[in-house]
């Protein structure tokens, strides 16, 4: 009975000592390695979680890397599951970047990405940041990146009147920069009036209402602003951008131009239709795109003193 004690002891004493040599080889006694450690520093000017940004403008991240079971060894950067070209990446030598001396131990690096180069509107990116160690643990942090197209604030607002073409001298075109009156063909204007047809019965009835672009300028007639984004009004248009949309959403001037005994001699213009209240229009002129709205239609019953009032946005 005692010699089968003194087995059962050294089994256990034996048992204890492979216990204990296990325990100095893997501190953790679970026999796997600890993967290193990734973060992203928030602060001034730092991305640290999903973001939008500008179309064209670059973006800044500060990866901190702390090692756990082993060393650190590198740092990749991915776009949409592929390696960044160092062409769009400041802060780093090489992607992957070699970790080498100190930095093995821990490092904070910060890096400046450049979106695809070849983006020009609204998209979205998605990043990984990727440390790996001298044992080929790896760990990963990822953001989603939206690039989108800024926005310009509307110049100015303007509120004028553009007068009946055979009405008072000079005062046929306007200058949509001012929104001053001109002649129907000086220089300035971006817009003139039609004037008069002389066959008509009277001087009430015989303004046209039409209106068309003057020296180069190109005018559509802007049916409905929801085209460019729902429940959009003239009055709460306040982007550069929002009128482009709306010029290039705009329908061509289909009025009648033909020959007539009329004040303006010029045949097959673009003009508009008969001119209303409410009415639209968006020119472009020179690079510079105007949103116009008729407030008033005015007719006078015994002169060419007729006239539109307008509102003018650029």
């Amino acid at each position: 009975m005692k010699k089968l004690n003194l087995k059962f002891v050294a089994l256990f004493a034996f048992a204890a000592f492979l216990f204990t040599a296990c325990e100095e080889d893997d501190p953790l006694g679970s026999g796997i390695n600890t993967p290193p450690g990734i973060t992203l520093s928030s602060g001034a000017g730092l991305v640290s979680g999903d973001a939008v940004i500008n179309v064209g403008e670059s973006f800044k991240v500060e990866v901190v890397l702390s090692p756990g079971s082993s060393d650190l060894n590198t740092l990749t950067i991915f776009e949409d599951g592929s390696t960044i070209n160092l062409a769009r990446l400041e802060g780093v030598g090489a992607n992957p970047a070699l970790l080498l001396g100190a930095n093995k131990q821990g490092t904070t690096i910060e890096v400046e990405i450049l979106p695809d180069a070849s983006a020009t509107e609204e998209a979205f990116y998605s990043y990984e940041f990727r440390v790996a160690d001298d044992e080929g643990e790896t760990n990963s942090v990822f953001i989603t990146i939206e690039t989108d197209i800024p926005f310009t604030n509307i110049e100015t607002t303007i509120e004028d009147a553009l007068f009946n073409q055979a009405g008072p001298g000079g005062t046929g075109g306007i200058d949509l920069d001012t929104g001053m009156s001109t002649g129907s063909n000086d220089g300035e204007a971006e817009l003139q009036d039609e004037g008069i047809n002389n066959g008509a019965s009277t001087v009430a009835a015989n303004w046209r209402r039409q209106i068309s672009g003057a020296n180069g300028a190109e005018v559509v007639f802007v049916d409905d602003l929801g085209k460019v984004v729902e429940g959009l009004t003239f009055d709460n248009v306040e982007f550069v951008e929002q009128i482009t949309a709306a010029f290039d959403a705009g329908i061509a001037l289909d009025g009648d131009d033909s020959d007539c005994d009329c004040s303006d001699t010029t045949d097959d213009e673009e003009v508009s239709q008969p001119v209303n209240t409410d009415d639209i229009f968006a020119v472009r002129r020179d690079g510079r795109t105007y949103l116009v709205q008729v407030t008033a239609v005015n007719v006078t019953e015994n002169d060419n003193n007729d006239s539109y009032q307008l509102t003018i946005k650029y």
